[in-house]
């Protein structure tokens, strides 16, 4: 019996058990992967954290001292923002992305646990700042009704 790597170099698998269990997975077929993330998601991603720091702004609009704090915020998220687009258009590679929208989200994306849809990597970059949105929505809310 010799061992040897299958799809993943973490994963060691007997050779008879990979035969028997998928034949398939001998086979071994090269997938050319993007490894750069679609400008729509920054866009989307920067949107959706102005928009938290927005609601933020218009629930305490009446406290000075709270409406400070969100000055301050919206300068920490101009620097959160603002670093990586620097580090990105200073790089050697450039900030271009000659893929269309609707191609990248089919194809696949290289994370560093495997490949996924670029569609997948996009959701997982949206998800939690979307849902603190909506979070901070509902808190607004209720801010409001109690007020």
């Amino acid at each position: 019996m010799t061992l040897f790597l299958a799809e993943s170099p973490e994963r060691q698998i007997l050779e008879p058990e990979l035969q028997i269990a998928r034949p398939e997975a001998r086979i071994t077929q090269l997938v050319h992967s993007n490894s750069r993330m679609h400008p729509f998601a920054y866009r989307a991603f920067a949107v959706v954290n102005v928009a938290i720091l927005g609601v933020f702004g218009l629930v305490f609009w009446k406290s000075a001292e709270t409406l400070f704090m969100v000055v301050i915020s919206s300068f920490y998220l101009a620097a959160y923002l603002g670093v990586p687009t620097v580090m990105n258009r200073a790089s050697r590679f450039g900030p271009s992305q000659t893929k269309s929208l609707s191609r990248f989200l089919k194809e696949p994306y290289e994370i560093s646990t495997g490949v996924i849809k670029g569609w997948e990597a996009i959701v997982q970059i949206l998800l939690v700042p979307t849902a603190l949105l909506v979070a901070v929505i509902g808190i607004g809310i209720i801010i409001g009704i109690n007020q």
